[in-house]
């Protein structure tokens, strides 16, 4: 019996010390997803709040998986977003990061304190990861919406090579800089 109560006790305090070296004080929540959209569109569209509407996952705006979303300010390309939950508030940034013309990335990350009481610390670790998720699946659909240029100029627009029948070329070499006459000859 003093055994079992002796591996019980060494296992509680294992499991306590585990905590505080495996979940560190500040846990860090970030999510990044590539996107195939011009940046001016995708910022212009971020800024109407009621284009959120259009591509928000959840039933109502704002609000999804228990938590609610509220957009404090929005800069060209940064919006901070406060994220409450039932018993907690989590201050986030999104942002919008520029690659090549037609190429971005929006990063969404945001830092959450934990406590110094093993039980609250690991309870706080499981909802980071639970709001880790969240932003996950809301930038998901981000991206499935906006990666429609429909959706962000309101028409459909492909790239296409045009073939112009009435469209004639010359080319000529000349070892000084065209005059009028020779480009009207031409």
């Amino acid at each position: 019996m003093k055994k079992i109560l002796i591996a019980l006790v060494l296992l509680l305090v294992f499991g306590l010390a585990s905590v505080y070296v495996f979940i560190p004080g500040k846990i860090k929540i970030e999510t990044t997803i590539p996107l195939r959209a011009a940046f001016p569109g995708v910022s212009r569209t971020l800024i109407d709040e009621n284009s959120w509407k259009k591509w928000w996952p959840g039933e109502r705006p704002l609000n999804y998986d228990k938590q609610t979303y509220s957009i404090r300010e929005k800069i060209f390309s940064v919006f901070d977003i406060d994220i409450y939950s039932a018993n907690d508030t989590i201050n986030s940034r999104l942002e919008l990061v520029l690659i090549k013309n037609d190429t971005m990335t929006i990063s969404w990350h945001a830092e959450q304190v934990s406590s110094t009481n093993p039980l609250i610390r690991f309870s706080r670790y499981r909802h980071a990861k639970e709001t880790e998720e969240n932003m996950n699946e809301i930038l998901q659909s981000m991206k499935a919406f906006l990666e429609k240029t429909k959706n962000i100029y309101g028409v459909e627009i492909n790239r296409t090579l045009v073939k112009d029948s009435v469209l004639i070329s010359t080319r000529r070499s000349f070892e000084h800089y065209p005059n009028v006459q020779e480009i009207d000859a031409m």
